[in-house]
């Protein structure tokens, strides 16, 4: 709010700050940055601001290239895998930056789908696209393989082939 009020004539900070706090709350939640992590992290940028040193703030809130390395690994690991929160906040977030929020998701009937099924019926398209098992494994629970539907569309897409 301190920004906010402080740089409420200068959209570019204004907008560089949202992102590098969300950027950075992103990366602590997906790396499971404890409370302590976090609470040290923000406390810094805090003081700064306190002082209204706004490029010292915005400074504390860039990830470092150890931050940037360990995010990415996270995120290219398997998404699928990681607790269902987790798993349904990166899947909407990248839905969100892909489709600029046309798509909306209820949380009643929201589900993710893995495009190349988890198992697929012998003799589907499936094993002739991907006839390696272990690159299928390692694709599988990727966010490359995962879409955001409805349960109702889920189920309908059941283990089919995907043209």
């Amino acid at each position: 709010m301190l920004v906010l009020s402080l740089f409420s004539n200068n959209a570019e900070v204004i907008s560089n700050f949202i992102t590098l706090v969300e950027r950075l709350a992103s990366y602590m939640y997906i790396t499971s940055k404890t409370s302590n992590q976090r609470i040290e992290r923000y406390s810094k940028a805090i003081h700064k601001i306190d002082e209204k040193d706004i490029m010292g703030a915005l400074e504390t809130l860039e990830l470092s290239q150890a931050e940037q390395h360990e995010f990415l690994e996270a995120l290219n690991g398997d998404i699928y895998l990681l607790p269902a929160r987790k798993r349904t906040y990166v899947v909407l977030r990248l839905d969100q930056f892909e489709s600029d929020n046309a798509a909306e998701y209820k949380s009643k009937i929201f589900s993710i789908e893995h495009v190349l099924p988890q198992n697929p019926q012998h003799g589907s398209q499936w094993f002739v696209d991907w006839p390696d098992s272990e690159e299928r494994e390692a694709w599988l629970h990727k966010i490359a393989n995962l879409v955001p539907l409805t349960k109702k569309k889920n189920s309908q897409a059941q283990n089919y082939d995907f043209d």
